[in-house]
């Protein structure tokens, strides 16, 4: 290896802390990656343009560090500056799919993969094996969504009814009331207690067989923020508290927050933060909190969990554990209500089984909402609290206050604060704007990025 460039590429930044939506943040976004898949994502892009210099061959990229060199073609200021450290133009080469180019392609993969292992050991599967960085994650998409599972649960209890209530009739004729009430209800229970441990079983062995793929392997801090609220607000109540808590900022009498430090960080979040409290100083919380949410920072924690449920809520493995679910409560359902069909034809008081049977539809309908996110809310946050953030690892990569707002919630926040984030929980939805990242954003590389690419060329 030429330690000499190689370390000169190594720390090369393709950012700078001014910048709102710069090329980590739109590659992020744009790409609806995680932090840390996205560092890793630029590191092996580094990697491969390391290789494009030394090489006296063509070598090609995968399908995701060529995601990460479109973008940088695109920010021409960086990508020249890039190139004058690498000490030679690296040019981009399209692919044109036709036989000829194809071959050498393909000799430029093997090449590629061959001294690549050579300077830096196994490629990594993530980034060269799958086409996307969520390929590993081994989730083939289902063939139904939920809302239409959830509205044939419904036709079929309205096409199921009677001839269900026929079926089991002789059965329910032996049980009188309110014995039978009693045996539905505690079976109701019973099956309600038994589907909780069976769903926390199954997605704690669901994420503890996929764990190892890096889009899930080490989420942030603000990441699980996100996922344990479900709401980017939650984010901007941590960051906020911790400038509090460092004195960088403070709560006049008049409630609006205003500088009295200079930051000294180069954590994203809190210098976006304290930037937009310095540009509008002094600022209510409600005011800047409507600032937070547009800004492309925070976006892209929203943009990037929200991808990562839908991928898990689509997927066949979690649709299975659904319709299992939703079976369970269709069956204690036709049994409510084939009682209250029984009771209406032999003119018996019927008002407490049909309450009973209105209860079971509410609360299998909670239950199954419930089971949504209980992946992302419990789950993944459960097994990093207990097992991923205390490994050595982890602990060296994210100060002792990235955690303290995950681990102890609302507890972690300075009296002084906890009013101002009060207020603006129970005014959600009116003191910021939501939507999507929006123009603040800029305009993506979309179609202009063109086609595949095939590889660049060696001296």
């Amino acid at each position: 290896m030429n330690k000499q460039i190689w370390d000169k590429v190594e720390a090369f930044s393709f950012d700078t802390l001014e910048e709102e939506y710069g090329f980590s943040i739109r590659l992020a976004t744009e790409n609806k990656w995680t932090n840390y898949f996205t560092k890793q994502a630029i590191l092996e892009y580094k990697k491969f343009m390391y290789l494009a210099t030394i090489s006296d061959q063509m070598v090609s990229p995968s399908e995701i560090v060529d995601e990460v060199w479109h973008l940088h073609l695109l920010f021409t200021k960086s990508y020249t500056d890039f190139c004058k450290v690498l000490g030679k133009r690296i040019e981009h080469i399209p692919s044109t799919h036709n036989k000829e180019q194809m071959e050498l392609f393909r000799k430029a993969e093997l090449h590629t993969k061959k001294i690549y292992e050579d300077h830096f050991g196994k490629q990594l599967p993530d980034f060269w094996f799958y086409s996307n960085a969520w390929d590993r994650l081994r989730l083939e998409k289902s063939k139904f969504n939920l809302w239409e599972l959830l509205i044939g649960a419904g036709v079929l209890i309205l096409l199921l009814i009677f001839p269900f209530t026929w079926l089991v009739k002789p059965i329910l004729l032996t049980i009188g009331n309110p014995a039978y009430m009693i045996l539905l209800i505690s079976v109701t229970l019973i099956s309600y207690l038994v589907l909780e441990f069976y769903n926390r079983n199954y997605l704690y062995e669901f994420f503890k067989n996929r764990k190892e793929s890096l889009i899930l392997k080490e989420l942030s801090p603000d990441e699980l923020i996100y996922l344990k609220y479900q709401k980017l607000q939650n984010v901007i109540h941590h960051t906020v508290n911790h400038l509090l808590r460092r004195n960088i900022l403070t709560i006049l009498t008049s409630n609006k927050l205003t500088t009295v430090n200079q930051i000294d960080e180069t954590n994203p979040l809190t210098i976006q933060t304290f930037r937009k409290v310095e540009s509008n100083d002094p600022i209510f919380y409600s005011g800047l909190s409507s600032l937070l949410h547009s800004l492309p920072v925070y976006q892209q924690v929203e943009i990037a969990m929200k991808e990562l449920q839908k991928k898990i809520q689509e997927s066949q493995p979690f649709v299975r554990l659904f319709l299992l679910n939703l079976f369970v409560y269709l069956m204690l359902i036709l049994f409510g209500f084939a009682r209250v069909i029984l009771g209406y034809e032999r003119g018996k008081p019927i008002v407490f089984i049909v309450i009973i049977s209105i209860a079971l539809i509410i609360s299998s309908l909670f239950l199954l909402f419930r089971l949504r996110t209980l992946f992302m809310k419990k789950i993944i946050p459960t097994v990093y609290k207990n097992e991923i953030m205390s490994q050595a690892t982890y602990k060296e990569k994210y100060a002792p206050w990235e955690l303290e707002y995950f681990l102890n919630g609302e507890a972690y926040l300075m009296l002084s604060f906890v009013s101002l984030v009060g207020y603006v929980e129970r005014n959600d939805g009116f003191s910021h704007s939501g939507g999507g990242c929006g123009s603040s954003c800029g305009s993506s590389c979309g179609s202009s990025c063109g086609g595949g690419c095939g590889g660049c060329g060696g001296d």
